[in-house]
């Protein structure tokens, strides 16, 4: 069981088969879409990916408690949380993308919360409290900690409770397929095997990563020679992933260069793990990225690792020809620096893998 409460969403793939026991709720608000204004596809895009949101010390007196949680930026609706729990909140990641010349050149431009109950009487939503934060002091509190609190209050001022956000900033938009200028990409990656090929599948579900894209790797070398005339070097690297007690790893890849970082881009079509469904929400998935060094002990080097709750991640269950959902993580050496993102393509398979191969 995952700590907090009991899931109310009936979308997510990952407690889909799970009996969840959730009060009523006649009329509760379908998912706000980004609007155009605010989510540009473009080079020059931010996107904030927030995860992990929880509501806490709601004051409310309308119970069962059914919170949603909208986020706007420069008072446009960006996204609205769906995934939720009975007495705190705890979202899968929802995607805020914004032109990035708005925050250069627009001053004051807010992040805002806005907290409503669904009322068990009539469906309807009502207002707990709002919050607001500059985003440029949000985006730099991100960055720094990956974390965000934000005070609620009510239409009297007076406390309502608070929003926590963790949350991952990409420099580039979040997508079901990420692609790079030609230029800097260079040749697409080719099909990468699995050192490591999966047995036959017994269990009711499979967890599959479809593939990995390391990106904005800055390791340290970099931050000394690297520049527009002496881009950073470029070396093998793979990744190594672990659902529980299972691991499996990519082969290595030469890395490529962008903007003075590193980036490499795997392709997973046996990277898939026994997970029960029973079991997904409390799973964590770990991620490590390693540089192939003949001077490193073991011939490798830890670039950096990062791991996750599985419960936190988006997942799409409607079958193989479902594109792949992003799940973008903070990558962080030994000494818990930043070392670039690691972003995993996600899918849960309804069938067996190892019934479907068999037969």
């Amino acid at each position: 069981a995952v700590p907090g409460g009991s899931v109310v969403s009936q979308n997510s793939s990952l407690v889909k088969r799970r009996q969840v026991a959730t009060p009523p709720v006649s009329a509760s608000p379908a998912p706000a879409a980004i609007p155009s204004g605010v989510s540009k596809i473009s080079p020059k895009s931010f996107a904030l990916q927030l995860q992990n949101i929880q509501a806490q010390h709601l004051n409310y007196v309308s119970f069962p408690l059914c919170p949603v949680l909208k986020f706007k930026v420069d008072a446009q609706e960006c996204a609205t949380s769906k995934h939720l729990y009975a007495r705190s909140l705890v979202s899968f990641p929802e995607v805020l993308e914004f032109d990035i010349n708005v925050l250069k050149y627009k001053a004051g431009l807010d992040l805002e919360v806005e907290a409503l109950n669904v009322s068990p009487l009539t469906g309807q939503l009502e207002p707990i409290g709002e919050g607001r934060v500059d985003l440029r002091s949000a985006l730099d509190q991100l960055n720094a900690h990956k974390t965000l609190t934000i005070e609620l209050t009510n239409a009297a001022q007076q406390p309502a409770g608070l929003v926590l956000v963790g949350a991952t900033l990409l420099d580039r938009p979040v997508g079901t397929r990420v692609s790079y200028p030609a230029t800097a990409a260079g040749a697409p990656f080719s099909p990468m095997p699995i050192s490591k090929p999966h047995a036959s599948r017994t269990k009711n579900g499979v967890f599959k990563v479809e593939r990995v894209v390391c990106h904005e790797m800055t390791p340290p070398f970099t931050k000394k020679t690297a520049n527009s005339a002496n881009p950073p070097p470029k070396g093998d690297y793979y990744v190594v992933v672990q659902v529980g007690q299972e691991s499996l790893r990519t082969d290595p890849v030469e890395c490529k260069t962008t903007q003075n970082t590193l980036y490499a881009a795997y392709e997973c079509p046996d990277m898939v793990f026994d997970v029960e469904y029973e079991q997904l929400p409390s799973e964590t998935i770990k991620v490590d990225v390693f540089e192939v060094s003949a001077k490193a002990p073991n011939g490798k080097r830890l670039v950096g690792r990062a791991k996750a709750p599985l419960y936190s991640m988006v997942v799409h269950n409607d079958g193989d020809d479902t594109p792949a959902t992003e799940f973008a993580m903070q990558l962080k050496d030994q000494n818990d620096v930043p070392a670039g993102k690691v972003s995993l393509f996600l899918l849960l398979h309804k069938e067996n893998v190892g019934f479907t191969e068999e037969n």
